[in-house]
C-alpha cells in the first residue's frame, strides 16, 4: 500500500504479510517514523483520530470519521508528534487493546497531553477498530460531524 505525505506525494510503502508467513506481520519501507498512514487526507483544524493499524483509518473513514491516521505501529516519533500538534485541534487515541497498544497509548498521551486535548478510546478486548460494528464505533467515538 502506498503511503502519501500531507502533500499527497508517494513517500513510502507498507504492507501486510499473508497468513502463514513469518513475522513481522506488517512490513514498512524506510523512514516509516516520518509519516502517518492517511496523512494525505488530513483536514487541518479538526479533531484527529490516532490509530495503530493500516486498515483502521480506512475503516474509520468509511464510518464517517475524517482525519483518521495510523502510526503503523505504536510508536510516536517526534516528527509525527509535531504533525499531529500542528494539524489537529484535539485527538482521540484508539490503539489496539493489547499490551503493546496500551503501552503505546500511555506514551503517546504523555507526549501530547500538554500540547492539545487528548482522549483515550477504550476498544473492546480483542477487537481492533476495523473489527467493530459501525454502531459501536459511533458509541465509542461520538458524532463524526462534531
Amino acid at each position: 500500500m502506498p503511503i502519501r505525505d500531507y502533500m499527497r506525494r508517494i513517500v513510502n510503502v507498507t504492507g501486510r504479510a499473508c497468513l502463514g508467513y513469518s513475522k513481522p506481520k506488517y512490513r514498512h519501507g524506510p523512514n516509516n517514523r516520518l509519516y502517518l498512514y492517511g496523512e494525505n487526507r488530513v483536514i487541518k483544524g479538526r479533531r484527529g483520530y490516532i490509530l495503530e493499524g493500516n486498515f483502521d483509518p480506512i475503516y474509520l473513514t468509511q464510518c464517517g470519521y475524517t482525519n483518521a491516521v495510523s502510526l503503523m505501529g505504536t510508536e510516536l516519533s517526534p516528527i509525527r508528534a509535531e504533525k499531529i500538534v500542528q494539524w489537529f485541534s484535539e485527538v482521540y487515541v484508539a490503539l489496539d487493546p493489547d499490551k503493546a497498544g496500551d503501552e503505546g497509548t500511555l506514551k503517546l498521551i504523555a507526549k501530547l497531553q500538554d500540547r492539545l486535548p487528548v482522549k483515550r478510546i477504550m476498544l473492546p478486548e480483542g477487537k481492533d477498530v476495523d473489527q467493530i460494528r459501525v454502531e459501536h464505533v459511533r458509541a465509542l467515538f461520538g458524532n463524526p460531524n462534531s
